[in-house]
């Protein structure tokens, strides 16, 4: 029989549009999915089943929450999202859908909120090698080397971005604080009393209260 061509839909309860297709000889090349409001969501260019072309979502008030443009069979994928106001939210790379080189996030205010650095070559995709999490106002908070998916070496900053405890070259014990939103964040104290004293020491000195 004729293979079907034109669009096709599925509706919510009250008859507004959920989803609808564009089908070519059969095969799907374009979806979009949409809020009970009417409000588009969702939207995608397909080929051979894959993601071809611009891949759009939205917010329900119409602004746009992320943007990305895949062709099929290209491995380096581009991805924006956005938060409400606007501000980019995150943005990063990905090969073969994994992340690579890089993934930066940010506050709501525009300013920098995490960096990741990943691997970019084919065979490591998705291989973190370093991240620098930052404060809203502006300062660091902590910045690591990672190796094998361990944080290696890791500096972490005061407040107004003063640093405060340096891992490299001391001998170490690692532990989790909760982080916050069920995150926890890997840190560092000293394995001995020495160490400890050493980097108090370290850390008065860069602030210019060290006596000694």
């Amino acid at each position: 029989g004729k293979v079907y061509t034109g669009w096709v839909d599925e509706k919510y309860k009250d008859g507004n549009i959920l989803k609808e297709f564009f089908v070519d000889d059969g095969t799907v090349i374009y979806i979009a999915t949409y809020y009970e409001n009417g409000q588009l969501k969702d939207e995608q260019y397909r080929r051979n089943k894959n993601i071809n072309g611009p891949a759009l979502g939205y917010y329900k008030d119409g602004s746009l929450r992320y943007a990305g443009y895949e062709l099929d069979g290209e491995d380096w994928l581009p991805y924006v999202y956005y938060h409400e106001n606007g501000q980019i939210k995150s943005e990063t790379l990905y090969w073969q859908g994994k992340e690579a080189g890089f993934f930066n996030e940010f506050f709501e205010s525009g300013k920098i909120s995490k960096q990741y650095k990943f691997a970019k070559s084919p065979d490591r995709g998705g291989e973190l090698l370093s991240m620098v999490l930052c404060r809203e106002s502006g300062f660091k908070f902590t910045e690591a080397e990672v190796e094998n998916g361990e944080i290696v070496d890791q500096l972490m900053y005061d407040e107004k971005g003063v640093l405060e405890l340096d891992s490299r070259g001391v001998e170490k014990k690692w532990f989790y604080i909760d982080a916050g939103l069920n995150s926890y964040l890997k840190v560092w104290r000293p394995v001995n009393e020495q160490d400890a004293i050493d980097n108090a020491k370290k850390t008065l000195a860069k602030k210019g209260l060290n006596k000694n």
